[in-house]
């Protein structure tokens, strides 16, 4: 199954394509690659993680900029999410690296970060199975947290021995080894963070922020947004996401997936599913959420869940919960529910 990640990935990229490329550039991309640019403003929602790597490629392609992911990176390091915020706060980097290999799930799914250590050396790689190799702007964007992340517990001004990537040696590479001022091994297995690994040991260094405290209720909203991994619920996050333009026939779908839409009815085939059935139930998700969480009018909130109409919705609401959208905004809200059918 093909990866998924948060939209929190996304970061500052409009921001900078319509900065350096001028109003509307942005939309442009996204449309090039098949994803709604309104996906940026909803961190939380999923994505396939090849539409990523293929946004920041396209990204830095009409940017002309070669580091275009490492500079975004660069004003993210602190916007990963509460899974990241949870690693920094260990009592050591070992118990550090561990929490973040371990709740990796919570921001993506096919993806794994892998710690290994040897007698001297520690290596903390990033290993993304079956992403095609045109993905170095995704991975370096990530560079930058994973160092802040580092020296959270090392310093300031600390270095790694070197950083590994599986890409080839270039002048993209060069310009990245400066900008870094880290020595780039080239052509390894995957991108990697290499430090001694006696580092392990340390705790939390007196000169950096205090990282934000976590506490129950952060843990269990992280758990709650967990990304999907089984096909029913990834399908479920792709059409939410097609939701925000409005594309949400069975092959943009496939095509989120990058397989091909006879590929994707065989596979709803062999897991029962009906394709309709799913697009009529995460349509009444979103406008059950939206009644309840929004003060929208019904006819804005029909539009926004996929329905040309009001009435629309409001047969929808008739046949699965046998009531108008209305009555259940009364319902929900005197119970204190939340938008779920």
């Amino acid at each position: 199954m093909k990866a998924i990640t948060s939209a929190r990935g996304i970061g500052p990229l409009p921001d900078f394509v319509d900065r350096w490329e001028g109003s509307a550039a942005a939309a442009r991309i996204f449309t090039r690659v098949g994803l709604p640019v309104e996906l940026s403003l909803s961190p939380d929602q999923m994505m396939p993680l090849h539409k990523l790597a293929e946004l920041y490629e396209a990204a830095a392609c009409v940017t002309g900029n070669s580091l275009f992911g490492f500079h975004v990176g660069l004003e993210m390091t602190e916007k990963f999410g509460c899974w990241v915020d949870y690693a920094r706060c260990a009592p050591d980097l070992h118990t550090c690296l561990q929490r973040a290999s371990r709740t990796l799930g919570y921001h993506q799914t096919g993806t794994r970060l892998v710690l290994t250590v040897g007698k001297t050396i520690a290596r903390y790689s990033y290993i993304l199975p079956g992403l095609p190799r045109a993905h170095a702007q995704h991975v370096e964007h990530a560079l930058p947290s994973l160092l802040r992340t580092f020296r959270q517990f090392t310093g300031p001004g600390w270095k790694p021995l070197f950083i590994e990537t599986d890409q080839t040696r270039s002048r993209r590479i060069d310009a990245l080894e400066q900008a870094l001022s880290i020595p780039v091994h080239c052509d390894c297995p995957a991108t990697a963070v290499v430090f001694p690994a006696r580092l392990l040991n340390s705790r939390s260094h007196r000169d950096m922020p205090r990282p934000r405290q976590i506490y129950l209720q952060d843990l269990r909203t992280m758990v709650r947004k967990r990304a999907p991994e089984d096909f029913e619920n990834v399908v479920r996050e792709l059409i939410h996401t097609n939701l925000l333009s409005g594309r949400t026939d069975a092959a943009s779908i496939a095509d989120s997936l990058g397989i091909g839409l006879r590929t994707f009815q065989r596979r709803l085939a062999k897991d029962d599913l009906c394709y309709r059935s799913l697009l009529t139930d995460v349509r009444l998700e979103k406008a059950c959420a939206l009644l309840v969480d929004s003060d929208m009018q019904v006819s804005e909130i029909a539009f926004l869940s996929g329905y040309s109409e009001q009435s629309h919705l409001a047969r929808a609401f008739r046949r699965k919960l046998q009531m108008p959208p209305g009555t259940y905004r009364q319902k929900a809200r005197a119970r204190g529910g939340s938008g779920t059918t």
